[in-house]
């Protein structure tokens, strides 16, 4: 047995402090460039009213009269209307929630300026200049599945939420490298259920175009992608007319509700899973144990945080975490994606461990955990993997407080 001295002291009460110090920059928040936000019936100015036509939809994501144009607004073809959703909102706490919109798949959509590349934009909130990652995220119901591809989002005909013919949810990146273009997922599109997507391009050409579907991973495809004059399409698909324009191809019988469109990266913020996905944040952490909603500040968004390394999701970061680790080791989801492009997580892999969201749990994500402190006093990995006991978290408590007694009567003498 070892004995206690000053220099093992201090070597663990300080590996633990300086865990706790690094810690908001380990897990700083995303905070990425909101360039779209599409309300759908729900900006006030639009005075929307159930069964009401839609002749302008508002970007709802800047201000008025700005130069260069802060606001890229779309445009109706076919009268689609406003339905009053409050009794049926995608996620109970959703108070911003009251309207969407419904296309009925044959003569209706929304049209306007294309996001696509962030530094090409031809309306953006900012110069985006050298950027190009990007994502979107919407809620929407469909009326109908049908042996057509329906495309609830299409962005210059490069990024696109869809539905396969074979009954799919899925997504399209039209990669310039010989990639694929549309990816079918492994959940099969049902009538009258909403479904939150998410479509994110993380980090780059080597990063992945990542494609959630209710905050789980679904469809990993190649992230190279081309620029594009086509037109964003909602309810539509976008393609070249040959004649330098976009055609324009309604394809979506349902209701979409609430897209967000954002951009990262080279100075405009940064895209966290744990922050930024919003079936994570408004629907899947407020059904745990240890978190609620509230959305004070009206973004239509979760201001309650996920508390990092709190794998099981209690509210609490304890040794229960640890041993959540534990039995989630060596665990993967690499059965649940489609698509050639990298492996991904989500909250179901996070709550096995998986703290850098790679989709699995090993070495790497055991660091992470360190990184927050909750494992100090607890042993090595070998050892926890091996079934060595645990101390209680009140026992790690009464050893930090004797190493520091320690410690402060050794400089005394």
């Amino acid at each position: 047995m070892k004995t206690a001295t000053w220099r093992n002291a201090s070597s663990v009460l300080g590996a633990f402090v300086f865990a706790w110090l690094a810690l908001p920059t380990l897990f700083a928040g995303a905070d990425y460039t909101l360039d779209r936000w599409y309300r759908l019936g729900d900006d006030p100015s639009e005075g929307a009213f159930a069964n009401s036509s839609v002749s302008i939809t508002y970007d709802s994501s800047g201000l008025l009269g700005q130069s260069p144009s802060q606001l890229a607004d779309l445009e109706a073809i076919g009268s689609p209307l406003y339905v009053d959703i409050s009794g049926d909102r995608p996620h109970a706490n959703a108070t911003l929630d009251n309207y969407a919109i419904s296309f009925d798949g044959a003569t209706q959509y929304l049209h306007g300026p294309n996001l696509n590349i962030p530094y090409e934009s031809t309306k953006p909130n900012f110069s985006y200049t050298g950027t190009d990652d990007r994502g979107y995220q919407l809620w929407f119901k469909i009326n109908t599945v049908s042996d057509a591809y329906q495309h609830m989002l299409d962005d210059g005909d490069e990024h696109s939420a869809i539905i396969t013919p074979a009954g799919d949810l899925g997504f399209e990146m039209r990669s310039n490298d010989g990639g694929q273009a549309s990816v079918g997922s492994q959940t099969a599109a049902v009538a009258n259920e909403w479904v939150h997507y998410a479509q994110i391009r993380p980090d780059g050409a080597n990063g992945g175009a990542l494609g959630y579907i209710n905050g789980l991973a679904a469809v990993s495809q190649s992230a190279i992608y081309d620029s594009s004059s086509l037109e964003l399409a909602i309810a539509a698909d976008a393609e070249d007319d040959t004649l330098g324009g976009t055609a324009f191809t309604p394809s979506y019988n349902g209701l979409i509700s609430d897209i967000e469109m954002f951009v990262f990266g080279e100075g405009y913020g940064d895209y966290s899973y744990t922050t930024d996905n919003g079936y994570f944040t408004d629907v899947f952490l407020p059904s745990t144990a240890g978190y609620s909603y509230t959305d004070s500040n009206q973004d239509g968004h979760n201001d309650n945080a996920w508390i990092a390394g709190d794998i099981n999701f209690d509210g609490q970061l304890n040794v229960d975490d640890v041993m959540a680790f534990i039995a989630g080791w060596n665990s993967d989801n690499a059965g649940t994606i489609n698509g050639n492009g990298p492996s991904f997580g989500d909250y179901q892999t996070l709550g096995l461990g998986d703290l850098d969201l790679d989709g699995d749990t090993d070495v790497d994500d055991w660091l992470v955990l360190r990184a927050t402190g909750v494992t100090a006093g607890v042993g090595s990995l070998s050892d926890l993997l091996e079934g060595a006991t645990v101390p209680e978290p009140t026992s790690l408590v009464l050893l930090a407080a004797g190493l520091f007694a320690m410690a402060c009567y050794r400089s005394r003498v």
